[in-house]
């Protein structure tokens, strides 16, 4: 029998009545209204993030997938060019690279923060390398401390992957604001969830200007507008900019819950030689997008796939993009490539976090996971 009578997700949107009740009103007046797209909602949305992210300038787009292939199309990433990237992220990171033409080159992770290794992506830094990308791992900020230097030694263009990292800060500054491009997403399990959508920041305003003409075909308005650039239906729609709008006036709320559960976890957690929790950097406010543990003790898919019959879901964040079959097949890449993000790939788990999860669902997670580890039934 499973150990809980409902399941716990690993991750779930919430709407409060506030928030549905504007939505719905928006939504309704939004089709009675016939513009879909390109109309206030967008606006409102960009006006918000241009304000949190000042002083970068930003645009939306209809997924962080689209913001990123446009960051490595403005970055100028072409044929013979390669970008530095974690192999511990979604496939969409490398991914962007390859679809200009580009080379991604896998670095290693920091096995105590799961972000990108500073010393590493030195390492990897060829006369090719144009740029890096960084992904701040379940809104955890990466060590910009170290990071910055390389990048500036050696005249690199730094993309921000920030899926995961609204409203994270680094030294009291905004994630997303350190590079020339900052990607972020809207996808249904984010901090802000959306059905879709995602953001492009830029901190030069003539590469924001292109990236507003490619986003929308080629083309500086609507209609029989002349065609400038090859371009791609990139918007982000009216009704994905209304789910959008109802929650970023209140991040500051959501990050605050998601700490607070994370806060639980950790100590439930901490002191269980089984179970190794990740690294906050000092002077760091995480987004918690996601709550990953390394565990030390028990196969994690076999751990992973008694939870799930325990009614209790998690994730993998992430297989290694380098060891994905069309990537060894391009690349040449085998296991062993990069040891250590293999090793901690092999035993990551990210836990259930959502806002609507309770201190209750929480401790009856960590007390499955810890009794499985250690071989108990209780």
């Amino acid at each position: 029998m499973p150990v809980n009578p409902r399941m716990i997700p690993f991750a779930k949107p919430h709407f409060n009545n506030d928030w549905l009740s504007q939505i719905l009103s928006n939504v309704e007046e939004t089709l009675l209204s016939g513009q879909l797209t390109h109309g206030k909602h967008v606006q409102s949305v960009e006006d918000y993030f241009a304000r949190l992210l000042s002083p970068m300038h930003v645009a939306t787009t209809n997924s962080c997938t689209a913001s990123l292939h446009l960051a490595m199309i403005l970055a100028g990433i072409g044929k013979g060019d390669e970008v530095i990237v974690p192999s511990n992220t979604f496939a969409a990171t490398a991914n962007a690279v390859v679809y200009c033409g580009g080379t991604p080159v896998f670095a290693e992770i920091d096995p105590h923060t799961l972000n990108i290794d500073p010393a590493a992506i030195s390492e990897a830094v060829s006369k090719k390398t144009k740029a890096v990308t960084i992904v701040h791992l379940g809104g955890l900020p990466c060590d910009m401390r170290r990071i910055m230097p390389v990048i500036k030694k050696n005249n690199l263009v730094l993309v921000e992957d920030c899926a995961h990292a609204h409203g994270a800060l680094y030294q009291e500054r905004q994630c997303g604001t350190f590079g020339e491009f900052s990607c972020f997403s809207f996808y249904p399990t984010k901090v802000i969830a959306g059905p879709e959508g995602g953001l492009l920041a830029a901190s030069d305003l003539k590469a924001d200007a292109k990236a507003r003409i490619l986003i929308n075909q080629g083309r500086g308005g609507f209609g029989p507008a002349e065609i400038s650039e090859i371009g791609y239906n990139y918007r982000m729609n009216e009704l994905q900019a209304i789910v959008v709008e109802a929650q970023m006036g209140h991040l500051e709320e959501i990050i605050r819950i998601r700490t607070e559960l994370v806060a639980r976890y950790r100590r439930n957690l901490t002191g269980h030689s089984s179970v190794t929790v990740p690294t906050v950097l000092a002077n760091t406010q995480p987004s918690y997008y996601s709550f990953t543990v390394i565990l030390n003790q028990g196969n994690r898919d076999e751990i992973r796939a008694q939870l799930l019959n325990d009614q209790i879901e998690t994730s993998i964040m992430y297989h290694p993009v380098h060891l994905q079959p069309i990537y060894r097949k391009m690349y040449g890449y085998k296991p062993g490539s990069l040891p250590t993000t293999e090793d901690i790939c092999s035993r990551i788990l990210s836990l259930p976090l959502y806002l609507s999860m309770s201190a209750n669902d929480v401790d009856a997670v960590c007390a499955r996971l810890l009794s499985l580890q250690e071989g108990t039934n209780t």
